[in-house]
């Protein structure tokens, strides 16, 4: 098949896909809606809430965020370790999801009880790194309030934020960068980190994200493969979703750096480059025309179609995580049953 008629055919996929989707979004009730306030630490016309109310972002940055995440053993011990609810992942996720939007999108005082939930829980985040793993000694320290940690957390997010935004909506200018990293840097401040700790301006953090990632430090357990290839590439969703996942999980692994890739052993032949290439320039190209049906529905219910909080999706998943372990099921196979995480 020439490219051309791959592009074509992943425009129609794209379409057909979107549509779907837009009857799974009209189905949502009032209760799954996170009501959008200028009262807020990121009133409109912020840069961080530009980017993250774009629902693909929404809806990818967080799984992408969670593959480089895990790869310190200082940041997975301290996930997996003290997750709530390890036979309910997912549930914890989705928690999160919740936690991220109300401070993007709520009120102050809506943010400031949700930051003061999780400073409370991860006030207990703290212990050493289990086992030997690649260059980290077993007995390594780690704690929620680590500046490292919470650098390469928040860093983390910044990266795979960025790369959807420039990826699936439009390439931002360097000035419309800075203006989303000095946002970046609010949003890590307000979940403790020392704002002096982080870098300065975004040229600093590329540095410091191209030196941790040169470092030789960034590795994966086989328990952290487990859990960073699931959150990306397991998410439970009912079987009616699975032709939107296929596309989700496309996007996501064509997002990854290769070296990423390489540390999750994830295939990635000329045949998916072309793929991801004629979905992402869909996708992209698909803001730029006229309205189609997908789009004139969406808009009519909630306004621009392509914005808006996740609420919905989040409760989605957990959910159909929560239906699969009732049944018996293993919400992430190679991590939830480790007895070294067992209480």
């Amino acid at each position: 098949m020439k490219f051309d008629d791959l592009l074509r055919a992943g425009n129609e996929a794209v379409r057909t896909q979107m549509t779907r989707g837009a009857d799974l979004l009209l189905l949502r009730g009032d209760d799954d809606l996170i009501p959008a306030s200028d009262d807020g630490y990121f009133p409109e016309g912020s840069m961080i809430r530009r980017v993250q109310s774009e629902h693909a972002v929404g809806l990818l940055f967080g799984p992408r965020a969670m593959t480089t995440l895990v790869l310190d053993p200082r940041v997975f011990s301290g996930t997996a370790i003290h997750a709530f609810n390890r036979k309910r992942f997912f549930l914890r996720m989705a928690h999160t999801g919740h936690v991220f939007e109300t401070v993007f999108f709520g009120s102050k005082a809506e943010a400031d009880a949700a930051l003061a939930r999780v400073h409370k829980m991860h006030e207990s985040v703290e212990g050493v790194i289990p086992r030997n793993v690649g260059t980290w000694k077993a007995g390594t320290p780690y704690s929620a309030f680590g500046p490292e940690e919470q650098l390469w957390t928040v860093g983390s997010m910044f990266d795979a934020a960025l790369t959807f935004y420039e990826l699936l909506v439009a390439k931002l200018t360097d000035a419309e960068r800075e203006q989303l990293w000095q946002d970046y840097r609010l949003f890590g401040e307000l979940f403790g980190m020392d704002r002096s700790l982080m870098p300065a301006t975004y040229p600093d953090f590329v540095e410091y994200w191209n030196g941790r990632i040169n470092s030789g430090e960034l590795c994966l357990s086989d328990d952290a493969k487990a859990m960073g290839y699931h959150l990306s590439f397991g998410l439970p969703l009912p079987l009616f979703m699975k032709p939107i996942q296929s596309i989700m999980e496309l996007i996501l692994k064509g997002s990854l750096p290769p070296w990423v890739r390489e540390q999750y052993r994830l295939t990635y032949n000329l045949a998916d480059a072309a793929r991801f290439e004629a979905v992402t320039r869909a996708i992209r190209a698909s803001r730029l025309e006229k309205p189609m049906s997908v789009s004139r529905r969406l808009t009519k219910a909630y306004g621009k179609p392509w914005r808006g909080d996740n609420a919905y999706l989040f409760n989605m998943v957990a959910r159909t995580e929560r239906r699969r372990v009732l049944r018996g099921r293993t919400s992430i196979p190679g991590f939830s049953d480790l007895e070294y995480l067992k209480d």
